[in-house]
């Protein structure tokens, strides 16, 4: 009997033992993906701002590159067209989405609402973009659709629509992103507010349901929401691609500035674009500190208004803005879909037709070639980073679901918030210093580095999005299933991944999506041997033909949503003779 109790204690003792190794393995993972990374990258920008960077025999710190950033005659208009850019584009976005939430919360529509914000997602920024400028363009379908008959028009008209000195076209984009990126949070974020009790206490009170909305639910909302406004903002600030094909380009977008620095025939401006980076980055967490002390402002300076007792506000009035505003989406959404579709298959297209006046495949077909390998590349990385985000993920939810609360310093949940860092924080900050330490090491152009710099940009969104729904699992099964398994790995295996599945399939097609979009880290992490889908859409707006980039943009879109219709059809299949798990 007590060779027995002894034998179940030192068992005990190894399954802790074990467990913990784990839990150290996991956080030295974690380290290493997410920490040592980019505070490699971010000294790789520091040093060289300050003109230091032995390759381009430059070893003595100064203050020449930051000099010559501010000389630049265009740093002050780039940066003022970036903080319009971004701060307009996150205004409009997060009243737009905060308009249709409560617009469609708990209405007939709402479901249908749930259902349509995956494919919205899976659109890629960059093929988006470039079917909004085929559909906005001086020559662009919308034009087309309504000349001569309407405007007269026998020739293009002399408008700036895209690519406008203002960068509207571009934030026209953004809102077109952000919106259902900022409802999908909206419903996330909803699940840890009672909505339903609070409309219905405050209109027992006398209260209309507009101003229940605005003075009761919206600040709790608004208060969940600040990761993920942070993440819109800093975006917003800071990207490439899409600022490439609809952003101006006298002056450009700051990032854009900083990208053509790094990019420039001249070596030594690179360490111009080191500065400018830091600048970039300078204003990004500068704007994300000020936006969130204006929230806080805005919050104190408003209990007044809070608690006036007014019962109706104006708010009720954009019921029908609200819903003008969605079909306003869909349709521009649509209509930059099948504009894509018409140009990959037109031969002649003569303005102002509306339609091809011939048509033809042959572009789909002369390109194929071409475009193989870059589809392979684009599956290769999406896939493999995924995979990867997803089994970090559920490992990480699984020892916060073990432990609780009760964490040690080395375990992963205490390192959590720096998940984040890659999503608010400019690319181009950190990713020429990552660039720089991998040439020094010659890591340059590995796909396993590739892969990694993938991995740093998915494993945030992938853990985002599987988090809410592995945190409200509900135990009981758990602890059923070990019962009658006896073992916590079948159990795990067998019981509780499952009834995931629909939650983990979902994740990883956003995982997915992100991968196939990502355009800086593949450009300087990959050195041009592993061209992608948006690496090759972006070079092709340079100056390609308008059939080619239709047939890359419709490409780079059709990835994703097979994989979004997968995750979405898979779990049906599979469980249609459990009902139960279709719930």
């Amino acid at each position: 009997m007590m060779r027995t109790d002894l034998l179940l204690v030192f068992t005990a003792r190894a399954r802790v033992k074990v467990r913990h190794a784990t839990t150290l393995m996991i956080t030295g993972v974690f380290i290493a993906v997410f920490i040592l990374p980019i505070l490699a990258g971010l000294l790789g920008t520091l040093l060289p701002a300050f003109n230091y960077l032995p390759a381009l025999g430059e070893d003595a710190f100064s203050l020449k590159p930051v000099l010559g950033l501010w000389q630049h005659p265009s740093t002050l208009a780039a940066t003022y067209l970036s903080l319009q850019v971004g701060w307009l584009s996150t205004f409009l976005s997060v009243v737009i989405a905060l308009l249709l939430f409560a617009h469609f919360y708990q209405q007939p529509r709402w479901p249908w609402l749930t259902l349509s914000l995956s494919p919205i997602l899976a659109v890629p920024h960059a093929a988006l973009a470039v079917g909004l400028s085929f559909l906005i363009a001086p020559s662009g379908w919308l034009v087309r659709l309504v000349s001569p008959e309407l405007t007269g028009f026998d020739y293009p008209p002399n408008w700036q629509t895209t690519q406008d000195p203002q960068g509207l076209s571009l934030v026209l984009l953004m809102v077109l992103k952000e919106v259902p990126f900022l409802l999908l949070m909206l419903i996330s974020a909803a699940k840890q507010v009672p909505i339903q009790a609070s409309l219905t206490l405050a209109q027992s009170m006398g209260y209309t349901r507009a101003t229940a909305w605005l003075k009761l639910i919206f600040p709790q909302l608004l208060g969940q929401l600040r990761l993920p406004i942070s993440a819109v903002l800093a975006w917003s600030l800071s990207a490439v691609d899409v600022s490439l094909i609809l952003g101006p380009s006298t002056p450009p977008t700051l990032s854009v500035l900083v990208l053509s620095w790094f990019n420039d025939a001249d070596i030594t401006l690179r360490l111009q674009g080191a500065a400018g980076a830091l600048w970039l980055l300078f204003i990004n967490l500068g704007s994300i500190g000020l936006m969130l002390g204006l929230a806080r402002f805005a919050y104190r300076g408003g209990l007044h208004w809070f608690c006036n007792g007014k019962r109706s506000t104006a708010l009720a009035r954009l019921n029908h803005f609200a819903s003008a505003i969605t079909w306003l989406f869909i349709l521009a959404i649509s209509l930059s879909f099948i504009v894509l579709v018409l140009w990959s298959m037109s031969a002649q297209w003569r303005f102002p037709d509306s339609l091809p006046s011939l048509w033809q495949l042959s572009h789909w077909q002369s390109s194929w070639d071409t475009f193989l390998p870059l589809i392979k590349h684009s599956i290769m990385l999406g896939a493999a980073s995924c995979v990867i985000a997803i089994v970090l993920s559920l490992i990480i939810l699984e020892i916060e679901a073990q432990h609780g609360t009760r964490l040690t310093f080395w375990q992963p949940l205490r390192w959590l918030p720096l998940f984040y860092v890659p999503l608010l924080i400019p690319d181009t900050s950190y990713l020429f210093g990552i660039q720089v330490s991998l040439i020094y090491l010659q890591w340059d152009g590995w796909f396993v580095a590739l892969l990694w710099g993938h991995l740093m940009y998915v494993l945030p969104y992938t853990f985002l999005s599987i988090a809410p729904y592995y945190r409200r699992y509900n135990q009981a099964y758990w602890q059923q299933a070990l019962l009658l398994c006896k073992s916590p790995w079948r159990s795990y295996f067998w019981v509780k991944l499952p009834m995931l599945l629909p939650a983990i399939l979902a994740s990883v097609a956003i995982g997915f999506s992100v991968s196939i979009m990502l355009y800086l880290p593949t450009l300087f992490i990959g050195a041009g041997r592993y061209p992608t889908l948006a690496t090759e859409l972006v070079a092709l707006v340079a100056g390609a033909d308008r059939r080619l980039i239709a047939v890359c943009a419709l490409i780079l879109q059709t990835l994703p949503m097979l994989v979004f219709l997968t995750a979405l059809s898979l779990p049906k299949w599979l469980f249609r003779h459990r009902l139960g798990m279709l719930d």
